[in-house]
């Protein structure tokens, strides 16, 4: 079975993809968010749930070391966590700028940097 690691999945079309993917029976789905909580339904749905912060170094390693200790390596990830900060730029607040970046850039990065090697050895 291919292990699918899925970023974001609390809301939006993380969440919608976790749902359409945990339908496939040749697939392992992980539903990642914060707070699990808010998203202890898609257990049901078939997902298998992981806390995920993908500004948080620990909990990156945590979550890509879950999986390659059941699967070997991540198969599939769907670096979906991010979010929008909008407005004109000179309202911006930096610090929230500073913040999306480490989501939605770093974050993305990083995980990429996780899962690769375990993915060319596979």
């Amino acid at each position: 079975m291919t292990a699918v690691l899925t970023t974001g999945t609390s809301s939006g079309i993380g969440r919608a993809t976790a749902l359409r993917l945990a339908r496939r029976p040749d697939l392992t789905i992980y539903a990642t968010a914060r707070r699990v909580e808010a998203i202890s339904d898609l257990a049901a749905a078939g997902a298998r749930l992981l806390p995920l912060d993908v500004t948080d170094e620990a909990s990156m390693h945590a979550a890509v070391d879950a999986v390659e200790a059941e699967h070997g390596a991540v198969g599939v990830l769907v670096n979906n966590a991010g979010f929008g900060e909008y407005g004109t730029i000179e309202e911006a607040d930096l610090a929230r700028v500073r913040a999306q970046f480490e989501t939605n850039v770093f974050g993305l990065a990083r995980m990429c940097q996780l899962v690769l090697p375990g993915m060319r050895a596979a």
